[in-house]
């Protein structure tokens, strides 16, 4: 289910992860050239590629555990997405569902990483969307998830995708 979210009646696997894309400040630095190609509203698209490397590229070199972000909810990302993009930020809730998935091709040697659909702990009933490079040893990919997390990392964009009879917008953190 491509950006489908939806709240499992029954969670069939309760479990904790933290996911942290960590950096030694909230600013990543990124080139303003590459946040000017990302477009709020939208499918990801081929002119965001080299931005959205670029992103994978600073969470990868990145000593985990160490970062300064701002805790931010669904609303913050959704009505400020310039405020917030290309800096780390901080969210909580609970992963509903985890898929592994193949990249583009890239010279970062990234030959996979997880896409994580988290529904917000304030209670909104649309998602977060996080992609990490790797999970915890404990989790593992999966539909029908309830595992509380608290995810550090790049705010991309608001992404739609179809939902239902029409669009959703989901943050992506990367």
């Amino acid at each position: 289910k491509d950006g489908d979210f939806e709240k499992p009646a029954q969670a069939a696997n309760t479990s904790q992860l933290s996911v942290t894309s960590a950096a030694p400040a909230t600013d990543a630095s990124v080139e303003p050239k590459l946040l000017a190609t990302i477009q709020d509203n939208t499918y990801f698209r081929n002119g965001e590629k080299d931005a959205w490397l670029e992103f994978l590229k600073i969470v990868k070199e990145r000593d985990l555990g160490r970062t300064e972000s701002a805790a931010v909810d669904y609303v913050q990302l959704v009505d400020q997405p310039s405020v917030y993009r290309g800096k780390f930020v901080t969210v909580r809730g609970t992963a509903r569902q985890i898929t592994q998935e193949k990249p583009a091709a890239n010279n970062l040697s990234i030959q996979s990483y997880y896409r994580v659909v988290v529904q917000p702990a304030d209670g909104t009933n649309w998602p977060f969307i996080v992609y990490c490079l790797e999970l915890p040893p404990h989790v593992a990919a999966g539909d029908n998830l309830s595992i509380n997390v608290d995810v550090t990392g790049l705010f991309f964009k608001k992404l739609s995708y179809k939902w239902q009879n029409g669009l959703g917008i989901a943050p992506v953190i990367v």
